[in-house]
């Protein structure tokens, strides 16, 4: 799933930071999402990206409530396109009784990873860059232009580095991964169901997403085929059968 999406509403970050950062922050996001889409079509990556919009189901009378009012916000006062769903409607985005309504982001969209990675690797080959996989780096040491980055396959020297790592990353740069914090997400997916019963079950083949804490989401797979559905199973890494059994109850 690729988005702007923001957990904190925009009043909560206004208490937080003041309205002007709140309001920041949220434009942050659209910047990166707009960042992503454009990145893929300038270096022409094939990697079925598709702005199918996103839905976002309210478990509660309170969630739908809340999620209505910041939706009139966010649309009026930092420009995000936002759709209200009531229940009464709901069935257009999910066939699902289990939510009170919610919320559409009609300009995001979702992608093949797999694909997207490969796309990325491709660009950065063709750019120049030298790709040596399976090769950890442990440490970077020196400063300045004479930098040197310590690997399993020996060291690296280098004038210029960039740290293009993901959120999981605790070496090499320490600073940065008190920066950052790691939190486990797990996917499972269905049995082939065929295209007409996911999209029977997902009209518009939106991405969703709900407001309950279990924090859930899912979506079609890209080739249509699948429901695939994510959970954050825990704060701290847990075995994948632990996940398994959370993302299954």
């Amino acid at each position: 799933m690729v988005g702007h999406g923001h957990r904190l509403s925009l009043a909560k970050l206004e208490r937080r930071y003041g309205t002007s950062t709140a309001c920041a922050i949220l434009r942050e996001g659209i910047a990166a999402y707009e960042f992503t889409t454009r990145l893929i079509a300038s270096e022409h990556i094939d990697a079925q990206f598709a702005r199918v919009g996103r839905f976002r189901g309210c478990a509660t009378s309170a969630d739908y409530e809340e999620n209505a009012r910041e939706a009139e916000r966010v649309r009026n006062e930092v420009g995000i396109p936002v759709e209200i769903v009531p229940k009464s409607e709901q069935h257009r985005e999910i066939v699902s009784d289990g939510y009170m309504g919610g919320v559409v982001f009609p300009t995001h969209g979702g992608l093949h990873p797999g694909l997207f990675h490969a796309g990325l690797l491709s660009a950065a080959r063709q750019a120049g860059a030298a790709v040596l996989g399976y090769t950890p780096a442990f440490s970077i040491e020196g400063r300045g232009n004479e930098r040197r980055v310590v690997t399993t396959r020996g060291a690296i020297r280098a004038s210029e580095i960039v740290l293009a790592t993901n959120g999981y990353t605790q070496r090499p740069s320490r600073a940065h991964a008190r920066r950052l914090l790691p939190i486990p997400s797990f996917l499972i997916a269905t049995e082939p169901l065929g295209a007409n019963r996911v999209r029977a079950a997902i009209p518009n083949g939106r991405m969703i997403v709900e407001t309950r804490s279990k924090h859930l989401y899912f979506r079609p797979s890209p080739d249509g085929d699948r429901i695939i559905l994510g959970g954050r199973a825990a704060l701290h890494p847990i075995g994948l059968a632990e996940a398994a059994t959370w993302l299954n109850s």
